[in-house]
């Protein structure tokens, strides 16, 4: 990953912190992807940022949704839009059964 955007391991580690949110904590609404899994807390999400590949690593769509959700991470308002953002980014991959809002 470029210099520019944080690595999603550098974002996820104060997730553990007591004032914020913790991995249990639900998004505002559960994603669902081609494959029949989900993404549906705070966890999920941070396991699946682990997990990105290189080429994803490197997308924009993607550094966005890392970025939103480090800053859902400090001001929890932020997690519907952290949460649409990494819905755009799953959709432009082609991984997103349907878009909800």
């Amino acid at each position: 990953m470029t210099g520019e955007h944080p690595a999603p391991e550098r974002v996820f580690p104060a997730m553990i912190d007591d004032l914020g949110p913790t991995r249990e904590t639900r998004l505002p609404f559960v994603i669902e992807l081609v494959d029949g899994s989900t993404i549906a807390t705070m966890g999920d999400v941070e396991a699946y940022f682990r997990n990105l590949n290189d080429d994803q690593r490197e997308a924009h769509h993607w550094a966005i949704a890392v970025r939103m959700f480090a800053q859902a991470m400090t001001e929890i308002g932020y997690l519907r839009a952290a949460t649409l953002s990494m819905q755009t980014a799953l959709a432009m991959d082609g991984l997103l059964t349907r878009m909800k809002s």
